[in-house]
């Protein structure tokens, strides 16, 4: 027996974040294509993407100024990571959220620390942040700078 096919749920637009991912990575629709450009239009308005931009500061961090590392994945550079993992566009909170990260958990030789020490650099974290900043769509000459230094 075969089982049935998981891509008319995925392109559903009831959660336009699957949606985008599976127009995207499965039917590998380019960027500028109409129904790539709604889905991810519709992410920070829905679900996930909503409840965390929702809780957002107007300063761009998440649960307190700082590094934003800590809670583990509720502080600032876990939300951008999430973020970009549900595919959200870049947007003005999103923006805030990627200058946060970029101003104040990183160290001055371009490496990111969940303590702003030398102790603090962890390379799995600077992966994972300068690979959701660039999914976001944030262009800042320190993501060089960052990439250098991993």
């Amino acid at each position: 027996m075969m089982a049935p096919d998981p891509l008319p749920w995925l392109l559903e637009p009831e959660n336009p974040s699957a949606r985008y991912l599976a127009l995207t990575g499965l039917l590998d629709l380019p960027p500028d294509d109409p129904e790539v450009l709604a889905a991810r239009a519709a992410i920070p308005g829905w679900g996930a993407a909503r409840a965390i931009l929702d809780a957002q500061w107007p300063e761009g961090y998440w649960i307190a100024p700082g590094v934003g590392y800590s809670p583990k994945y509720k502080s600032t550079v876990w939300q951008v990571i999430i973020l970009a993992a549900l595919g959200t566009p870049r947007t003005a909170a999103v923006k805030r959220a990627c200058d946060r990260v970029l101003s104040d958990s990183r160290l001055p030789d371009g490496r990111f620390s969940a303590k702003v020490t030398e102790q603090g650099a962890i390379v799995c974290l600077g992966g994972n942040l300068l690979r959701a900043l660039m999914q976001l769509g944030f262009e800042d000459p320190r993501i060089a700078d960052s990439v250098e230094a991993l």
